[in-house]
């Protein structure tokens, strides 16, 4: 009597109750399940290929030969574009063989002598007798569609006379050979001697060692971080699980597999939950003014405040945030999503017909801080009406990096009427969008920038600018946009 095959796999859904640091993940019962395992995990990108290459070589004793093709380009390839190339002694083609099928991203394909080792053979994808090569003999992988060679092992039109050499004891007479897992392409250039990339391309171990036949390492290939405690976890026969731990602002996956007394399932779907990006603070205002009484006020206002220490007052008789110095003691954040009014009284004697330029550094938590200002004041005695004039300039981005809306804050001096133009550009220089175009009189102005480009699509996230032009002045700041 046969036992009930396993359960079947479970369908994961959506994340719910996503936040800063946890997130809820879900998925549809089995029939038949008593339990579930919860695999929770991180995937870093590879680096992409640019095409196919050739990822292990194997010169064993008799017909122990095979010769492996990995794929790291991030796409499934069609093969049948391909064709395996033995150039006799370097010189002549002797021998090709044609490929098919479909490679997917991350897969080797092996082909092997038929009369290899049954070790090799149940490692092959195909045979061929065109699999025959000795260590003088060149090996070529060419691309059908366009006739170029994509990777070229030795060197084509050279007898090596023995066998090909790099180095003071690398050969390929007798040897496997591995492709290192830091190569992304093949050799497209016929050298023009010998095997330069031998020592620095390929590690070389005994006659026969097949090892590392049928997968590849490599930095093309995307790498798994499972979560502490969450690999393989037996969260017991519920369809939803509290994942806690996390990270903010981090894209995480999770997979389920069903379980029961016959068996484990295979994995569900995978399904991706990114975490809360913490916007620390956000700052709709900063000012000072000046009172009757001839001492400057501070005030800022903020929307919402998440993992707050506080904030410093700075103030410098120069427009030089190195040279200013803290002049409050720490002023608390409340940390409310509500709006906050702040204020600061700068009570010290100023210098008569001075300008000040005052910063304001907020302060997280974990002890980092970001500073916002300039805001200036030009202090004058009594017995003339005072001046505030502002200067030209565009001021820190903040929140940065920021998600999803950003405020550009900037300045324009006494007595200028020019065009002011904001335009945001990619890390190509491309513009992604003109915020303002047109002209401005004196004072402070400040703009909002919500990551979408000129046809309101939502740019990616990356590393942008935002360009300030008046008349023949520019100013750059960086924002950094992170979902």
């Amino acid at each position: 009597m046969t036992s009930p095959p396993p359960p079947a796999p479970s369908t994961a859904t959506d994340a719910t109750n996503v936040a800063n640091t946890s997130f809820t993940a879900n998925w549809n019962a089995v029939t038949g399940a008593t339990g579930y395992y919860l695999d929770v995990y991180t995937i870093t990108p590879g680096v992409n290929a640019t095409d196919l290459f050739f990822s292990e070589y194997i010169e064993g004793g008799g017909s122990n030969k095979a010769i492996e093709i990995y794929n790291g380009t991030g796409a499934p390839i069609d093969l049948s574009d391909y064709q395996f190339e033995n150039w006799y002694n370097g010189g002549n083609i002797s021998n090709t063989v044609p490929l098919s099928g479909t490679l997917a991203n991350g897969d080797v394909f092996v082909i092997a002598n038929p009369s290899a080792s049954q070790s090799i053979l149940e490692l092959a994808d195909i045979t061929s007798v065109n699999v025959s090569f000795n260590g003088d003999d060149a090996l070529a992988l060419r691309k059908i569609s366009t006739d170029t060679l994509v990777d070229i092992f030795g060197c084509i039109g050279e007898d090596p006379g023995t066998e090909w050499t790099a180095g003071t004891n690398h050969s390929t007479l007798n040897k496997t050979l591995v492709r290192k897992s830091t190569v992304t392409e093949g050799i497209t250039t016929n050298p023009t001697t010998g095997f330069p990339t031998l020592d620095t391309e390929w590690d070389v171990y005994d006659q026969d060692t097949i090892s590392y036949l049928g997968s590849h390492d490599s930095i093309c290939n995307s790498t798994i971080t499972y979560v502490t405690g969450y690999q393989n976890l037996d969260v017991g026969n519920v369809t939803s699980y509290n994942v806690t731990g996390l990270q903010p602002g981090i894209t995480y996956y999770y997979v389920v597999r069903a379980y029961n007394a016959y068996g484990t399932s295979a994995n569900s779907n995978e399904i991706s939950a990114q975490t809360l990006a913490p916007t620390p603070v956000v700052l709709s205002s900063f000012t000072c003014t000046l009172t009757s009484d001839m001492y400057v006020n501070l005030n800022w206002v903020t929307q919402s405040e998440t993992g707050m220490r506080g904030f410093y007052v700075l103030r410098g008789e120069q427009n030089s945030q190195q040279q200013a110095q803290i002049i409050s003691p720490l002023i608390n954040a409340t940390n409310q999503s509500q709006t906050q009014v702040y204020s600061y009284r700068d009570s010290e004697s100023l210098i008569d017909g001075t300008t000040y330029y005052y910063w304001l550094s907020m302060v997280e938590l974990d002890g980092s801080s970001t500073v916002h200002g300039p805001v200036t004041v030009f202090y004058q005695s009594v017995s003339t009406p005072p001046v505030i004039p502002t200067v030209t300039a565009l001021n820190n981005v903040y929140p940065n990096p920021f998600n999803p809306v950003a405020f550009i804050p900037y300045s324009i001096e006494k007595g200028r009427t020019d065009q002011v133009r904001i335009h945001v550009y990619n890390s190509r220089g491309q513009i992604v969008r003109t915020l303002i175009d047109k002209p401005h009189t004196e004072g402070n102005y400040q703009l909002q920038w919500d990551g979408r480009d000129t046809n309101g699509n939502e740019c990616a996230t990356g590393v942008y600018f935002v360009r300030m032009i008046v008349g023949k002045d520019s100013f750059l700041r960086k924002a950094v946009l992170v979902k």
